[in-house]
């Protein structure tokens, strides 16, 4: 991480707003009309992928390097740096802006998403932090519609999972179930589905599209990527000492009303936690979690919270 970031405060530089941002930049595979020539252009000065990852990046050294003890002129760097940093920007419909600027969109409904990496698969926008980039997300994603292929639908049930809205995801769910002939002509852009053998049918063949959507699903029934003091605990009774900031391990964050119930065992989470979990009528009845650390964590579904201690190699079992 350490060489990455190296690179990352070499290669940035600052913009007119005295931050630090990447130029050149560009987000995967996509493209923007530009304002000023009217052509087609790829090019731009710190796309929304970049900056989120840049962030996330700088974030983690810091972490590690307090989570280690360790120090050095690199982390130094990091931390002045990231005061610094730009963010990505929100359009003035809302959405969140892919090349940082205000462009027309020569495909609207493009499968990439990588803009949207801030909500998943990475963590830094949620409904408890930067609450506005998680709604410019939320609006980004459903302007891009439903219709896509291989691993990108995947992506959009875990995004969908993100934002609770599991009847979304399991829309897309249905998408990727429906049938390719395997004689079919290329479709990139809306030739989501499976083959006769359930290999995804992204031409040719796209194995990120089935481990993706398994990855989806997992997200819609456990989540683990908050932090307890990014949660407003007031009133819950809950108060997470000074030197511990727990995973926040949420149940059943989006699921659909046509899975009422199921059981979910060997999911691994965040914070060295196992889970299994039952649930019934739509709503946890029975959990088992396991920890390969004894750390501390906070279990949550809809308003409810509760803290839990575990010691390594013990199974905790909680009831709803």
């Amino acid at each position: 991480m350490k060489g990455a970031a190296e690179f990352f405060l070499d290669f940035m530089v600052v913009n007119e707003e005295g931050k630090l941002t990447t130029s050149p930049s560009t987000s995967p595979e996509n493209r923007f009309i530009d304002p000023g020539t009217g052509e087609l252009s790829s090019v731009c000065e710190g796309s929304a992928m970049d900056l989120t990852m840049i962030r996330e990046l700088f974030e983690n050294i810091l972490e590690g390097s307090e989570e280690l003890g360790e120090s050095d002129s690199v982390v130094d760097e990091v931390r002045e740096a990231l005061e610094k940093l730009a963010m990505p920007k929100i359009g003035a419909d809302g959405r969140l802006l892919e090349f940082g600027i205000e462009a027309e969109e020569p495909a609207p409904d493009h499968r990439h998403i990588s803009h949207l990496y801030g909500a998943y698969p990475g963590w830094m926008f949620t409904p408890d932090h930067l609450p506005e980039y998680y709604e410019a997300c939320r609006k980004s994603l459903d302007a891009r519609g439903d219709e896509s292929t291989g691993w990108a639908m995947g992506w959009r049930v875990a995004m969908w999972a993100r934002f609770g809205d599991g009847e979304r995801a399991l829309k897309v769910i249905g998408n990727l179930l429906r049938f390719i002939d395997v004689s079919s002509k290329e479709n990139y852009q809306n030739g989501g589905g499976l083959y006769a053998n359930l290999f995804d049918a992204h031409p040719p063949f796209q194995i990120d599209g089935n481990f993706g959507v398994t990855a989806g699903i997992a997200e819609m029934i456990v989540q683990s990527h908050e932090k307890g003091r990014n949660l407003n605990l007031e009133g819950s009774g809950i108060s997470i000492p000074e030197d511990k900031n727990p995973q926040v391990i949420d149940l059943l964050p989006a699921l659909p009303a046509s899975w009422p119930r199921g059981e979910m065992r060997g999911i691994r989470v965040r914070g060295g936690f196992e889970v299994d979990i039952k649930w019934s009528e739509g709503k946890p009845s029975k959990m088992t979690l396991s920890s390969s650390l004894g750390n501390t964590c906070l279990v949550r579904h809809e308003g409810s919270v509760r803290l839990v201690e575990t010691e390594v190699g013990k199974k905790v079992q909680l009831s709803f």
